[in-house]
């Protein structure tokens, strides 16, 4: 039996990875209703939580190489891209990265050391190390978002909703906002993710 559910709310974050996660509790700090939709078990669903590697590495400048920069980090982004990339987005996300590593640590996301500092290497396209060890790949991060959410707001009530759905979910938003997140579950026939992360086929709804 298929169940619709029909939510009011200020902001309804589609997905529950890592940026979905970071989506939701922007917005639920910025004072916002936020309601998160999730076609499996939160804390499980996306591709962010699927191990493709023993670690993962995230990229912020400034913590391995003292010739690194946000300026460099972007030139980076924007010769990997060669060509479609928004200069803007990409001058963004290189200015904001070191500020994410003391956010996450606060969270209790673990990054790999190497004597006195971080374990770091010069990742795809990168011209400097910057790619900074996760151990877990990116299930650590999901993990910490999850754990944040759920101190600041048990769901359902004031502040937070969660639901996990596998059928269809119709939305009645009006002029309120919305946020969809495909993350890298976008890139699944490439890299073979199994299903049962990016698909909600042969599932069981639970709303």
């Amino acid at each position: 039996m298929r169940t619709h559910a029909v939510l009011y709310t200020d902001v309804l974050v589609i997905g529950a990875g890592a940026a979905a996660s970071r989506a939701a509790l922007e917005s639920e700090r910025a004072g916002a209703d936020t309601v998160m939709i999730t076609k499996r078990r939160f804390g499980s669903a996306g591709t962010s939580t699927f191990r493709v590697a023993e670690s993962a590495g995230f990229s912020a400048s400034g913590f391995a190489d003292p010739e690194d920069s946000p300026a460099v980090h972007e030139k980076d982004i924007l010769d990997a891209a060669l060509g479609p990339c928004s200069r803007k987005l990409a001058g963004i996300v290189a200015e904001n990265a070191p500020r994410q590593v003391p956010f996450l640590e606060g969270l209790g996301v673990v990054f790999q050391r190497y004597g006195d500092g971080y374990l770091a290497t010069k990742g795809c396209f990168a011209s400097r190390r910057r790619s900074m060890k996760i151990k877990g790949h990116g299930e650590p991060i999901v993990l910490a978002l999850k754990r944040e959410i759920e101190r600041r707001g048990p769901a359902p009530g004031p502040g937070w909703s969660t639901w996990n759905s596998c059928s269809r979910v119709w939305a009645s938003l009006s002029r309120r906002r919305r946020f969809s997140t495909p993350g890298f579950g976008a890139c699944a026939l490439i890299f073979k993710t199994p299903p049962e992360r990016t698909s909600s086929q042969n599932t069981s709804p639970t709303v």
